[in-house]
C-alpha cells in the first residue's frame, strides 16, 4: 500500500499533500464521429479532488479540433490507480458524458518518465488516446446505482457461471460414463462446440467518438509563502452595493 493510500486508511490524509502535479497537454481531436460542442474532464482514480475541464470546443463530424496546447493539472500522490478522461458533450447549458479513455498507472509511469527525458520535446509523453461509448446500461447509471448494480450483476453472474459449469460437468460426466467410444467426440464436439464463459458475459460493443492526443508530464508543486498584504482589496462591487 502507497503511502497515500495508507493515509487515507488511517484517516490522515488531509496531513498528506500532493508534492507532484500530473499535467495534461491537450493538443488535437480527430476522427470526430458527430456534429457536437464538449469538453473533456479529467480526474484520478481514486477520485480524491474535483474533476478539471477543458474550454468547451465546437466540432463538425470529421473536423480536427484544435486544443492549442491547453492544459489541465491534477494532484498527483503517486499511488493512484490512474485517471479518466471522459467526453462530455454540452447541450442547453448542461453536460452529457458520452465516452471516455482510462489510462491507468502503468502507462502513466511509462509516458511521464518519457517525458521528463527532454521536457522541450512536447512529443515525448504524447499519445493518441481513443474515446469510446459507454455501455447503455452504465450510462443510465448514477454512480451510487452503478456501485449497487455491479454487485447484484457480479453476485449473479457468479452463481449462474456455476451453474453452468456444474451442468457442463454432468453432461461430459454422463457421456464418459454411458458411451466410452465418444469420448474423443465429446471432448472435441458438442461440449466444446458451445461458446466459451467470457462470451455469455461479454460486454456490448463500445464504438469509437473521437481520438484525442494528450500529452503527459509530471511538475513538482511549490509551496511559497505570499503576503496577501501586497494585494489591494477589491472595490469593484462597492458600485452595486
Amino acid at each position: 500500500m502507497g503511502g497515500a493510500r495508507l493515509a487515507r486508511a488511517a484517516g490522515l490524509d488531509r496531513l498528506v499533500k500532493p508534492t507532484q502535479m500530473l499535467v495534461f497537454t491537450f493538443w488535437t481531436a480527430t476522427s470526430v464521429k458527430r456534429a457536437m460542442a464538449f469538453h473533456l474532464r479529467v480526474y484520478t482514480e481514486p477520485r480524491d479532488s474535483a474533476t478539471k475541464s477543458t474550454r468547451t470546443h465546437h466540432a463538425a463530424r470529421g473536423a480536427i479540433v484544435d486544443f492549442g496546447g491547453e492544459q489541465l493539472e491534477l494532484d498527483w500522490m503517486g499511488d493512484e490507480r490512474g485517471v479518466v478522461v471522459e467526453l462530455m458533450q454540452y447541450v442547453n447549458g448542461r453536460s452529457k458524458l458520452l465516452g471516455e479513455v482510462r489510462i491507468d498507472h502503468q502507462q502513466i509511469y511509462t509516458l511521464t518518465r518519457e517525458a521528463a527525458v527532454d521536457d522541450s520535446d512536447l512529443r515525448r509523453g504524447a499519445r493518441a488516446f481513443f474515446i469510446s461509448s459507454l455501455p447503455a446500461d452504465r450510462a443510465k447509471l448514477d454512480p451510487v446505482k452503478d456501485f449497487f448494480a455491479k454487485q447484484v450483476r457480479n453476485a449473479v453472474g457468479e452463481r449462474e457461471d456455476l451453474a453452468r459449469l456444474r451442468d457442463e460437468n454432468e453432461h461430459l460426466r454422463t457421456l464418459l460414463d454411458h458411451d466410452p467410444t465418444r469420448h474423443e467426440g465429446a471432448l472435441t464436439g458438442a461440449f466444446f462446440a458451445r461458446p466459451p464463459l467470457s462470451s455469455y458475459y461479454a460486454e456490448p460493443r463500445r464504438s469509437t467518438l473521437l481520438k484525442v492526443a494528450i500529452r503527459l508530464h509530471l511538475l513538482a508543486k511549490s509551496f511559497e509563502q505570499v503576503d496577501v498584504s501586497k494585494f489591494a482589496s477589491s472595490s469593484f462591487h462597492e458600485d452595486y452595493m
